[in-house]
């Protein structure tokens, strides 16, 4: 009775026309198999139609936000005009009264300014770390260090790989865990320091590997954009 839409569009398709391609193909499955509940991730203004139906048939419809899309840096048209796109979410968002779940609570504050009713934060669920941490690490031939994130301009990987370039020696070896798509392999000036690229993965598998971590760690570049979102989806 669920409807979750992650990916009704068609790959071949270059960006915008591929997600109104999916808006469309999902408006038409809403509206003949009508679930009782329509749940949708990080949605801007394309996804309008599907809200509508929502509203007019009475399904209930939750969105879920992870980051302040309207104040991202721009750097191409393209940007521009997801940037546009996600305004209207944010501004039309109290006229359909969705039930809203975010991640941080300055998107809180944000959303309920927009006389949403429904707002409610999320926890941020990471696998179970045995005791006595610290002194597995100490006996450990080496660091095992886990970074899960979308490898994207925000987040700060430059930074990160630098820090465990330091850190790595003879007596303190890394290796370095990297969850989701990486756009590039990165160049490494230390034997000591290795580097295992995961890709994507299924939410169960991300769970055991994390879990294998002796140390999680989360980086973003500092801005406005960073403070509103979540280092780590």
């Amino acid at each position: 009775n669920t409807f979750r839409y992650k990916q009704f569009g068609n790959q071949k398709l270059p960006g915008f026309l591929n997600t109104f391609w999916g808006v469309m193909r999902a408006c038409i499955f809403l509206i003949y198999k009508r679930p009782k509940q329509v749940y949708i991730y990080g949605s801007h203004g394309l996804y309008l139609p599907i809200y509508a139906i929502c509203k007019v048939a009475g399904m209930a419809l939750t969105i879920e936000k992870t980051e302040l899309d309207s104040i991202k840096p721009t750097t191409s048209i393209k940007d521009k005009l997801n940037v546009f796109l996600y305004r209207i979410d944010e501004n039309l968002m109290s006229v359909f009264q969705p039930r809203l779940v975010v991640i941080t609570p300055l998107l809180e504050k944000f959303y309920r300014e927009k006389k949403l009713r429904q707002v409610h934060i999320t926890g941020l669920f990471l696998p179970n770390q045995p005791q006595h941490q610290e002194a597995i690490i100490k006996t450990a031939k080496q660091i095992i260090i886990g970074y899960l994130g979308s490898f994207a301009h925000k987040d700060d990987l430059t930074t990160l790989l630098a820090a465990c370039e330091k850190l790595a020696s003879e007596k303190t070896k890394i290796h370095l865990i990297l969850i989701g798509a990486a756009h590039e392999i990165f160049d490494i000036n230390n034997s000591f320091l290795t580097i295992d690229y995961k890709g994507e993965l299924e939410s169960n598998q991300i769970q055991a590997v994390l879990t294998s971590c002796h140390v999680l760690v989360a980086i973003r570049k500092n801005n406005l954009y960073s403070n509103y979102g979540f280092p780590s989806k």
